[in-house]
């Protein structure tokens, strides 16, 4: 006797398929060749924080004269607090430089809550194009400073 088998056809939009094999180190990579254009730039940097503990960032670079050290947060919703409060305990500790935290596709309220509270630069986004604007709005922002 035969078997019947459902079969399905699935049709990836252009976006969707940028989206297969898309990860944290995509969006890692497409920072740094954007911040390549000021300088050089440094992939898993650490630096020793002032309690003598070493502290790594996803990249760092030099902006203005000032060190800008960068955290990059992937997931498939919302990101939480922790991810905050894990960024808010390294602020504290290299207080000097200047920070920022990429979360993709973004965080749920109370962290953006916590963001605001601590006053730690955030861009969040779901498309290279928007992270692009935010991060060239971010780092004309930060020139004047």
């Amino acid at each position: 006797m035969g078997e019947f088998d459902s079969l399905y056809k699935y049709i990836l939009t252009e976006k969707s398929s940028e989206l297969l094999g898309f990860d944290e180190f995509t969006i890692i990579n497409h920072v740094i060749q954007m911040l390549e254009k000021n300088g050089n730039v440094e992939k898993s940097f650490s630096i020793k924080g002032k309690s003598g503990v070493d502290h790594i960032f996803d990249i760092s670079c030099m902006h203005n004269g000032r060190r800008l050290l960068v955290d990059v947060n992937f997931a498939n919703k919302p990101l939480d607090d922790s991810i905050v409060l894990a960024s808010f305990a390294k602020t504290l500790e290299v207080k000097d430089e200047l920070y920022l935290l990429i979360a993709w596709p973004g965080l749920i309220e109370s962290a953006q809550d916590l963001v605001k509270f601590y006053k730690i630069n955030l861009i969040q986004s779901t498309s290279l194009d928007n992270l692009s604007k935010d991060l060239d709005t971010f780092l004309e922002d930060h020139s004047k400073k």
